[in-house]
């Protein structure tokens, strides 16, 4: 991690990123190239760029409003949320200053994320031009899904609800933990996309494989305590809602925090049952074309509706389990790494 800055690695990638941050539809994919040049080139590297991309986001972001007269808030609002998520992910890569585990690198990342994300949306929200644009978005995509032709019931319902309900559906569910879901995953995609690119660059290039790798997701396992706060906050969750359906009150602070709370810990169990899996597939006894096949397997499963949900609940379960069960023979459970 310690190695020489490439200063041309650093200045491309710093430029990839901020081109597809303010591509549009690619706008999420600016982080892949900090990520590549990290693995390829080392940490040093990856921090250059992310210094060259906030640069050159800030001189886009003065000319721009200057030119086409943006109002300084949203303009300035933009580049902060680009420089938030970019800060975080180099250093969920190369970590400086404060030094923890890979995994929870990632979680601290993505709350610290998901709450300056909820700030922001709550103030777009009270903008009523913005709640205007929704509406209409949630009309056009709820008439393209319908024009689909989707499940008979999933249709009554929408066609049940009203545009105005929808859209405090979807509210509800960025704050009960969609919007710290999002954040793990734009990291981790991320930073798989910015591992696999620099390991086939490394392949034809003079080193065989990257200067930094991150170690293995079967080496993580969650603290023991940990299914106190998910048991405890599912509880809790089930009884607010059960005096809510009775009072006919809506949803609290104390609610959403519960919620992201539970929603953390699940992830966290995830990542505990996704390593198990890794374990026992990934040891040399184990046929490399079955690993292919079961690997193939679950990718199709996880992106197939319905099941991917109860696919993602059994691997939940699985590191649950392992709070009473040992499946692994490394280390211990007791033993929270990453």
């Amino acid at each position: 991690m310690g190695a020489k800055v490439k200063i041309p690695a650093a200045l491309i990638a710093g430029i990839l990123s901020l081109l597809l941050a303010k591509s549009g539809i690619l706008f999420f994919l600016f982080l892949i190239p900090l990520g590549f040049v990290c693995f390829r080139y080392g940490g040093d590297t990856s921090w250059a760029a992310l210094v060259i991309a906030l640069v050159l986001n800030l001189l886009y972001t003065i000319i721009t409003s200057i030119v086409l007269q943006i109002p300084a808030g949203p303009a300035f609002s933009n580049f902060a949320f680009f420089a938030v998520i970019a800060v975080l992910f180099t250093w969920i890569n190369s970590p400086r200053f404060i030094v923890i585990p890979g995994v929870w690198r990632v979680i601290c990342a993505s709350v610290i994320l998901t709450v300056v994300f909820s700030l922001m949306f709550v103030r777009e929200m009270r903008d009523e031009r913005m709640n205007e644009i929704l509406l209409t978005q949630v009309v056009e995509i709820t008439s393209l899904y319908l024009s689909s032709a989707p499940d008979m019931a999933q249709t009554a319902l929408l066609q049940a609800l009203s545009p105005e309900a929808i859209l405090d559906t979807v509210v509800g569910m960025v704050f009960r933990g969609a919007a710290l879901l999002f954040s793990v995953f734009i990291f981790w995609i991320s930073r798989e996309a910015g591992l696999f690119f620099a390991r086939i660059v490394s392949r034809f290039g003079k080193k065989t494989a990257p200067i930094y790798s991150p170690p293995p997701l079967k080496y993580f396992y969650t603290h023991p305590k940990l299914i106190w706060f998910f048991s405890g906050s599912l509880t809790l969750i089930i009884i607010l809602s059960f005096i809510n359906s009775r009072n006919g009150g809506s949803g609290t602070p104390l609610d959403i925090i519960l919620w992201n709370i539970l929603v953390l810990c699940a992830m966290l169990y995830l990542a505990q049952g996704l390593g198990i899996m890794q374990h026992f597939i990934t040891r040399p006894a184990f046929p490399p074309f079955l690993r292919l096949v079961l690997g193939v397997g679950f990718i199709i499963l996880l992106f197939s509706p319905t099941v991917n949900v109860a696919l993602i609940g059994m691997v939940i379960l699985l590191g649950i389990a392992e709070t009473w069960i040992s499946f692994r023979k490394f280390g211990a459970p007791s033993t929270p790494s990453a």
